[in-house]
Parts: C-alpha cells; structure tokens; sequence
C-alpha cells in the first residue's frame, strides 16, 4: 500500500457513511477515527494473501476489491467483490486468525486500515462495536450463502444476465 496518512474530510465521511462506522455511537466512532490510517492501493496489488496472519481490518473507501482463492493448480475462484463502503476482514477481528482468502484491487482503491489488536481492545470496551462487528460478519455469511446457492441453481448465462439486472440501469 502506497502512502499512508491520517483521514482527511473527505474520507472521514466516507467512513462516517459506511454501514459500519454510521451505526455506531460518538465514542465509538471517535475511537475508530483515532487509529484509522488511509492509504492507496495500485490496481492488481494484493492488500493480503490467504494464509498470511491477519493483521489489519480494512474498509474501502473508493475503488474495489476482489477476493478470491487459489487451488493447487492455481487457478483462481472469486468469492466476492468488495466496493465503497465495504469492511474487509471483519471474520478476522473475532479469531485473530489468518486471512481466509488472497485480496487484491481490482481497480486502484482507496482504503482506510484498522490495526486489528487496537480494533479488539476498543470493541472489548464498546459493545456497539462488539455488536456491529458480529452484524457485518453475519451479513457477509449471508451474501456466501446467497452467491453459493445463485452458483448451484443458475447456469453461468443466468447468472451473468442476473448480474447485469442487478447492476445495470434501466
């Protein structure tokens, strides 16, 4: 990740707008602005890969994401693509594991990083946070649900069709 810095106006209220940060109280909030660190991320660069310890929880402020994993024979399967406003990582904040899957940008991005030791301590104090975490980790369990049965019952022309219904304008 290229340069990193402090939040500036612009990013604070992108933050202030994603469905993370916006349901939590003041404290909370100021909490999370306090360690946020922004930085760039080029396209095709990976922000981290299966396996490494995870370290940081991001939220993306502009661009996108993608998130996949590898077989053997390296081949790569997308599990989801994550846009403005998205958390990436939260699974992570609970266990204090390893990234489960490789994500890169798709697209040059904008992404606000949370030190996750500093992310467990604060949401060890704040059940807002606590609750809003496990809200997000919920919602992304859901989406993989959801993504695993459209694979499963869908030919890949209905899913593309789907795909452009759901994000094409009328």
């Amino acid at each position: 990740m290229n340069r990193l810095m402090k939040p500036g106006a612009r990013e604070r209220e992108t933050l202030l707008n994603s469905g993370f940060l916006a349901s939590l109280g003041v404290e909370s909030v100021a909490a999370m602005m306090e360690i946020a660190v922004i930085g760039n991320l080029p396209a095709r660069q990976m922000l981290f890969r299966e396996g490494e310890p995870a370290d940081m929880l991001h939220c993306v402020l502009s661009g996108y994401i993608r998130l996949y994993k590898l077989d053997p024979d390296g081949r790569e399967a997308d599990v989801s693509l994550y846009g403005p406003g998205d958390l990436i990582g939260a699974s992570v904040v609970l266990d204090g594991g390893r990234y489960a899957a490789t994500a890169q940008a798709a697209e040059p991005a904008l992404l606000a990083r949370f030190d996750l030791r500093r992310v467990r301590d604060i949401a060890s104090r704040r059940p807002d946070l606590a609750l809003a975490l496990v809200n997000i980790v919920s919602a992304q369990l859901a989406a993989s649900f959801t993504s695993l049965a459209d694979d499963r019952l869908h030919t890949a022309p209905q899913r593309v069709s789907r795909y452009l219904l759901d994000h094409c304008p009328a």
